[in-house]
């Protein structure tokens, strides 16, 4: 190659570099971001909807609606699809972890609330994220995890019991209703799928097992209506939860959902 034909080789690869910068520049300029930077963390821009209209928004639109939980104060959360979430006046720093997790593209499982507005998220199989909850329930989180076992709830009593499931129907526990232990206990012999647990502000509960069945004590008479109801037509009950004011929903199906006493 003659001294010229190298110097007309560089000044090809400066014109490049120098039109790559350019368009960079511009770019930043304008405000235009990677295809990283626009994997946005959930949000709630505009007005905010309550939490019935928010579900209707999602099955419209053929989410997989995951779980609803209240903090004390009625605020709400949403999870859908692998990570997502809609919320309405929860703890900061849980919306911190929650787009934290989201980024990650971690698998949110669960979150809830205690008594005192504390928290605590389940992701992948068994890692959790909390805030002011019992240190016995962290330790047993953390016994848990160490023991490669899969976490699967942690739910709060009103009163300040709790219990963690977890594998197809192992549990762990601490100041819940003997009715409920005994069920609990009924139900492992019987080598059940035990799927959730719920508590009333009342301490009434629900115990979900299998792929539509329950048992429940001392829950509004709608409640336990709806959930026969959707036993005989054969749905797919995934949860129910209640809210400080005594109202409930109930999630059935890929998105279906049924409540009352929500506002």
């Amino acid at each position: 190659m003659s001294h010229s034909e190298k110097h007309t080789h560089l000044n090809t690869v400066q014109l490049i570099i120098s039109i790559t910068v350019g368009i960079l520049a511009i770019l930043g300029f304008f405000g235009i971001k990677g295809i990283s930077d626009l994997q946005k963390p959930p949000e709630t821009p505009g007005p905010v909807l309550n939490p019935l209209e928010r579900l209707g928004k999602l099955k419209d639109t053929n989410e997989d609606i995951k779980l609803i939980d209240f903090t004390p104060a009625s605020e709400w959360v949403i999870l859908y699809g692998k990570n997502q979430a809609w919320w309405n006046g929860i703890p900061a720093e849980a919306i911190a972890k929650l787009n934290e997790l989201y980024k990650a593209r971690a698998e949110i499982k669960q979150i809830t609330f205690t008594p005192n507005s504390g928290w605590v998220i389940l992701y992948n199989k068994n890692d959790a994220a909390s805030n002011e909850i019992p240190q016995d329930v962290i330790d047993q989180l953390n016994q848990l995890k160490n023991d490669g076992r899969e976490i699967k709830q942690v739910a709060f009593t009103p009163t300040g019991g709790w219990i963690i499931l977890y594998e197809k129907n192992q549990a762990v526990w601490n100041g819940i209703p003997q009715e409920a232990i005994d069920k609990l206990t009924e139900l492992q012999k019987a080598g059940k799928e035990i799927k959730e647990i719920a508590f009333t502000p009342e301490s009434g509960w629900v115990i979900l097992y299998g792929r539509n069945q329950a048992f429940w004590n001392g829950i509004p008479a709608s409640a336990s209506n709806e959930l026969s109801q959707l036993y005989n037509a054969g749905a797919e009950i995934n949860q129910i939860v209640f809210t400080p004011a005594s109202g409930w929903v109930i999630l059935y199906g890929r998105n279906d959902y049924v409540a009352e006493g929500i506002s």
